[in-house]
């Protein structure tokens, strides 16, 4: 369970945390368990208040850990936090619970690329870094690119134990929509077309939004047409009977609705899903639907 959440310098935020506790703020009581609070949370404030920056350094993290080492770029600073004669440090800090543990990753950048980073577990610090050199446990390392996360080092060489693997795949784990400008980040739906997820997660998502009040029940299926060329269409269960229509001829809702449900249905026990920009996808009186089949 991820319990807190800090950004500083990334963006247009300065510094930002949301602690995922009871706390200062208002929640449906039903998503309260003891102190902790389960999914949903949902970030709101007016036009350019930074909750975009604040929630695309998620993907910025997860793109560090999971991203091919070629394609890895890193988080995007904000420029109002740097001087001509002072480089000050961007990044995020992530604090979860997994099996009793508590975790805490954090990994801050500057102009020269990852400036320190550390895994915490427990209160022990297992993983330190500074720059190109980092300890584990009892062993000193360097890493080469400066760019590359030392607890994705320790993993790829084989020298990761059970309490950093375990926080590696979580934290790779995590996943990121921003439909605002149609970018999605998810670990299982790597090397695959979202539309052959959908058609893949199909009977799930019916299961799921079979739970909805009121919602067309549909699957998406894929199959080749004369040419052999791949095509895809959604089958809708109307009265007794079932109406095929080419993909691009339902609501955008519905997709939309699809999408979310694949990843929802992909995540591993304790994913987290990150939404940018939700209103503009889902109709609002679907939304509530889909948060309580989220949590």
């Amino acid at each position: 369970m991820l319990t807190s959440v800090k950004v500083r310098n990334v963006g247009s935020v300065g510094f930002a945390s949301v602690t995922l506790e009871k706390a200062g703020y208002r929640y449906l009581e039903q998503y309260v368990l003891a102190d902790k609070v389960s999914n949903p949370i949902a970030i709101y404030g007016c036009n350019g208040s930074g909750k975009s920056s604040f929630l695309g350094a998620f993907t910025s993290l997860v793109g560090l850990l999971d991203d091919e080492p070629d394609k890895i770029s890193g988080f995007v600073p904000n420029i109002l936090a740097q001087t001509k004669d002072i480089t000050t440090e961007y990044g995020a800090e992530l604090e979860f619970i997994l099996a009793d543990k508590h975790y805490r990753y954090y990994l801050f950048e500057d102009n020269d690329g990852i400036a320190r980073e550390g895994l915490v577990v427990d209160h022990v610090e297992v993983l330190v870094r500074n720059r190109d050199k980092y300890t584990y446990r009892d062993g000193t390392h360097r890493i080469e690119s400066r760019l590359y996360p030392a607890l994705r080092d320790v993993v790829a060489k084989g020298i990761a134990d059970s309490v950093a693997s375990e926080a590696f795949g979580y934290l790779s784990n995590i996943a990121y929509v921003r439909f605002n400008t149609n970018e999605y980040k998810v670990k299982a739906f790597r090397d695959k077309a979202l539309l052959d997820v959908m058609a893949e997660k199909s009977q799930e998502v019916r299961r799921l939004l079979n739970q909805y009040r009121a919602f067309p029940s549909y699957d998406i299926v894929s199959f080749p047409d004369i040419t052999e060329k791949k095509r895809y269409a959604a089958r809708l269960d109307i009265g007794d009977g079932q109406l095929t229509l080419p993909v691009s001829m339902i609501s955008d809702g519905m997709i939309n609705q699809s999408m979310l449900l694949s990843i929802l249905s992909s995540l591993p026990k304790n994913g987290v899903l990150v939404v940018d920009e939700i209103d503009r996808a889902l109709h609002p009186l679907t939304l509530m639907d889909f948060i309580n089949v989220a949590v």
